[in-house]
């Protein structure tokens, strides 16, 4: 009954609108043991939707300015009160676990009140009556699951979230990822190093900042002036311009959104203990990680034709669904529609940027190749799958192996290997590319050499111009007229055309006189010296992209059977397309199949 009634009210509001499977984590599955908490929610209204709306859309300026609450007496303990808030990891879930823990000022160890509560009225809202606190200072934790911002479904996994706040100060506590990574550094401060809890609230959240990058002074060198982060939101607040604050907790939450379930909890604890210590992240792996994760934000992913959108793409559609219905304050029949997110992507790129210590990848930056913070290498180049067009992507072994050599566009030379780039690479006057195996083995050619010949085991090099260039020649059909290319590789000639243009059976395939059918052996070389790479395969014809190709041999398996080398490429993405596959197989005599003629030097 309960599913039903929520369904009914959800798709008479919205209609098929996006929100329906969001709301519906309000609806707990009665027959579900799984199901988030326990079982004890009350239908959903839209008058209790709104009132819980109204409850935590508070700011902290807003809370400590407007008249207290009249369930409310706080600022004097011993009193008693309701505490607001929301619970955000993305929304809690309905049932949720709420605790508020009374907590000693001087020491911040909990005391023996502990005041409990659920997420309930839908949108991770939540309220905790505590009656006659002896003490202002209290740590609110949350348990439960929630909506992920990067799926917009409910997690797998439970999460507990903590924040500790002044009642003197907020009546109104929302609790998230950042009050959380604040959590112990706030508790080190207090208990260790002696400081007030507004004090240590004020530095650990500055130091948390500056952490993720975040400047907490303006271009003047002035203190920028943050709200607590308990009174953040990744809704931002209803009828006011979006906040800073709720910027940056939209960019940490969606830094941190990649990872999942229990390895979550633990590299969240080990962030927050790590940061206790002295307000810096001293583990680089760490670090590295969640810089890694930011980063990949970003990427959309080639599979096959199909580009799979960026993450941050499926993040900004969960959170602007999220932020549409706060900002009508539940109100499913005046749906928020052309709701304006703050660019939370900045406090992401922010971050990563400076954590692997590159600059802003623009137009001035374009071709430019830079070594991070961690040791890898990047370079800005142009990327169309990118919102911005431009981006720092992971450098080619080639941008890597020749960074910080200076070539000039009158540079005309041949790197030497070393341990850490065993390959050779040649300025080309401007342009690094990799060195020719030719050049690898008797170097640039030069105007003393023009004219030579060389022979690699891959192909044979004739020095023209300053240029090693394949050598090349050609023999004319004598029935047809037509000319037919041929080049030195794995040191014989082969035709780089198919004999005649046509196929034949086994017994028809001839060649011209001086040449012959290559045999199995002769593949077998040839291949394991194109090693599968297109680049060399294009230069005899072998490859083309969307096309399968079988070719004779002159090796007979049986009476039925001869040997035939194959060549498949279809690749589904770029990577693939690099690379292809020569492989040698048998057909039966009379089948049909082209083929390539070979002649010894």
């Amino acid at each position: 009954m309960k599913m039903i009634c929520c369904m009914d009210a959800v798709l008479r509001y919205l209609g098929i609108f996006f929100l329906a499977p969001v709301l519906l984590m309000s609806c707990a599955d009665d027959n579900n043991s799984n199901a988030v908490g326990p079982n004890t929610q009350s239908e959903i209204s839209s008058s209790s939707l709104s009132s819980a709306a109204e409850s935590n859309g508070k700011s902290s300026s807003s809370v400590s300015s407007s008249s207290k609450d009249s369930k409310s007496v706080y600022g004097k303990i011993g009193k008693s009160m309701t505490v607001f808030g929301l619970a955000q990891n993305g929304p809690y879930a309905d049932s949720s676990v709420v605790k508020l823990t009374v907590l000693d000022e001087s020491t911040l160890e909990p005391t023996e009140q502990v005041f409990a509560g659920i997420v309930d009225g839908g949108f991770g809202g939540y309220s905790v009556k505590a009656d006659s606190l002896k003490s202002n200072v209290v740590r609110v934790s949350v348990s439960g699951k929630y909506l992920e911002a990067k799926s917009g479904r409910l997690s797998e996994n439970e999460l507990t979230l903590y924040a500790l706040t002044d009642l003197d100060v907020h009546d109104s506590v929302n609790v998230n990822l950042f009050t959380t990574l604040e959590y112990e550094r706030v508790r080190e401060l207090v208990k260790n190093k002696k400081l007030s809890f507004a004090d240590a609230k004020n530095q650990a959240r500055n130091e948390l900042l500056d952490a993720f990058h975040v400047a907490v002074k303006d271009e003047n060198g002035k203190d920028v002036n943050f709200d607590d982060p308990e009174s953040w939101s990744v809704y931002g607040i209803r009828d006011i311009e979006n906040r800073d604050e709720d910027k940056v907790l939209m960019g940490i939450t969606a830094i941190f959104s990649p990872f999942h379930g229990n390895f979550f909890e633990s590299f969240v604890k080990d962030f927050a203990e790590d940061f206790a210590k002295d307000g810096k992240w001293d583990s680089d792996s760490t670090r590295k990680k969640i810089a890694d994760a930011a980063y990949n934000l970003n990427m959309s992913i080639l599979s096959g034709d199909v580009i799979i959108p960026a993450d941050i793409q499926s993040i900004r559609s969960t959170m602007t669904k999220w932020r549409s219905i706060y900002t009508t304050g539940f109100d499913l029949s005046n749906i928020a529609s052309n709701v304006i997110l703050p660019d939370f992507e900045s406090v992401i790129d922010g971050f990563w940027l400076a954590e692997y210590g590159l600059d802003k990848c623009d137009n001035k930056n374009l071709g430019k190749v830079a070594k991070t913070s961690f040791g890898s290498y990047f370079t800005c180049k142009e990327d169309t799958r990118t919102r911005t067009g431009i981006r720092w992507l992971s450098s080619s072994i080639l941008e890597a192996n020749t960074y910080g050599i200076k070539c000039e566009s009158t540079d005309y030379f041949i790197t030497e290997t070393t341990d850490r780039t065993p390959f050779s690479y040649v300025c080309d006057y401007g342009k690094w590319r990799n060195a020719l195996d030719v050049e690898g083995m008797v170097g640039l050619c030069t105007s003393e050499k023009e004219g030579s010949l060389e022979d690699t085991d891959l192909f044979g090099y004739v020095c023209k111009s300053k240029k090693w260039e394949i050598f090349t020649d050609s023999l004319e059909d004598k029935v047809s007229g037509k000319r037919y290319a041929y080049r030195k590789a794995a040191r014989i000639y082969w035709m780089i055309d198919d004999w005649r243009d046509t196929t034949f059976t086994w017994a028809e395939a001839q060649c011209p006189d001086g040449w012959k059918l290559p045999t199995e052996d002769e593949w077998e070389e040839l291949s394991k010296q194109l090693a599968g790479v297109t680049a060399n395969g294009s230069q005899l014809r072998l490859v083309h992209v969307g096309e399968s190709n079988t070719w004779w041999s002159s090796t007979e398996k049986n009476d039925s059977l001869a040997v035939t080398a194959n060549v498949w490429h279809h690749p589904r993405s770029y990577d693939e397309s690099l690379r292809f596959n020569l492989t040698i197989s048998a057909l039966e005599k009379d089948r049909q199949a082209a083929v390539r003629c070979v002649k010894k030097p």
